[in-house]
Formats: structure tokens, C-alpha cells, sequence
């Protein structure tokens, strides 16, 4: 994610900046630095910057001019602090011996604006979980749903009296009590099972 300046240090930094003509440069590199120092962990640990380094940085995009430039001005400013050197102020590399790089702080100003700022991000930080808590306590304690039940899988076993009392088929009830016997019919089927008989005898 994009890492900005908080409002109240971005302001104060830049009114203090104002008229200056690496004052885009400055803000560039102040954002750079409290990115990974103004931490709550982080916060007025010394750290050091080492200006040829910083200049292969891509995402910072100064020449080593630019950020010796930026950093003697924000020392002006107030923003950075620079510490005094102890011990051997050199150092030997492979291309020669070259000056150890110089630590610095944020200014104590600043650190209380940092400081107030990571304190409000926090506290905006336990709204949104709370927030969040209280959601997803309200939906657990919803009341069920409650669905209309499945018919029986299985159903007791069909009688005719029972046909009567079904509320899915009352009319099918009438259909399946046994039909009336019908004396036409019968006397025509017996006149020709006889006529049968006959005609095989």
C-alpha cells in the first residue's frame, strides 16, 4: 500500500519547506524515511542514511546530490535530527575507504506528531474490530429460520375406508369403492357363454 505523511506532519512540513526549491524532493524523501521509522516500535530509534545507498533506491528516484540536498534541508527544517559520530568515522570497502554513514532521528516535534498519529490510526483500527464483533454477534444470535417440513418418505398403507377421509383425493375415493352389479350385462353374457356351449357341443 501507498505510504502518506499524516496530515498534521505533511502540513507542518511543508509550511516549514515553503519557498524552498527541493521542497517536492524533501517531501519525498521525509515520506521515505517515516515510512520505516515512524513506527510505533520504531519511533525515535536512531537510524542511519546513507546517501549513496539511498541514491540506487528506485522507488525513492533521487540522484546522491538530491538526497544530500534533502537531507541537509530537513535538518533545517526540523524534521530530522542528525547524531553526533562516535568511534572510526571511516570505513574500508572494496573501491576504498569511504565515511560511515551518519544516524539520524526524527526530531522530537515531529515524534509527537507521528506519536499522536499512530495512537488515532489504533483507535480507528479497535473501532472497525468492534465494529466488526458486533456484526457478526448480531447475526449469531438471529433466530432460526424456519423452513416448512418435507412430506413423509413413507405413508401407511391404502384402504378403501380411508379413501373417504384423504384430503388429496376425495373425488378418486367414490372411483375406487366397488361398482354396482348390472343385471343387463349379466344376462347378455350368460345368453353368450350358453350360445358358446351350444355351437361346441
Amino acid at each position: 500500500m501507498e505510504y502518506r505523511l499524516p496530515a498534521t506532519v505533511r502540513d507542518r512540513l511543508g509550511s516549514a519547506l515553503a519557498g524552498r526549491r527541493n521542497k517536492d524532493a524533501c517531501l519525498t524523501f521525509a515520506t521515505f524515511v517515516a515510512r520505516y521509522w515512524s513506527a510505533p516500535r520504531k519511533l525515535g530509534l536512531p537510524f542511519a542514511l546513507d546517501r549513496r545507498a539511498l541514491a540506487a533506491v528506485e522507488a525513492l528516484g533521487l540522484s546522491e546530490g538530491r538526497v544530500r540536498g534533502a537531507l541537509r534541508t530537513l535538518q533545517q527544517a526540523g524534521f530530522l535530527e542528525r547524531l553526533p559520530c562516535t568511534g572510526r568515522t571511516h570505513q574500508r570497502t572494496p573501491d576504498g575507504l569511504h565515511r560511515r554513514p551518519v544516524s539520524y532521528v526524527i526530531a522530537p516535534d515531529y515524534r509527537a506528531a507521528f506519536d499522536a498519529a499512530n495512537k488515532r490510526a489504533a483507535a480507528a483500527r479497535d473501532r472497525r474490530s468492534q465494529d466488526r464483533r458486533g456484526s457478526t454477534l448480531a447475526v449469531a444470535q438471529r433466530p432460526p429460520v424456519a423452513f416448512p417440513m418435507a412430506p413423509p418418505t413413507s405413508y401407511p398403507k391404502w384402504s378403501p375406508s380411508q379413501a373417504v377421509r384423504c384430503i388429496w383425493d376425495r373425488t378418486g375415493a367414490k372411483a375406487l369403492q366397488p361398482a354396482e352389479p348390472n343385471s343387463k350385462l349379466e344376462a347378455a353374457l350368460a345368453r353368450w357363454g350358453k350360445a358358446l356351449r351350444e355351437r361346441a357341443g
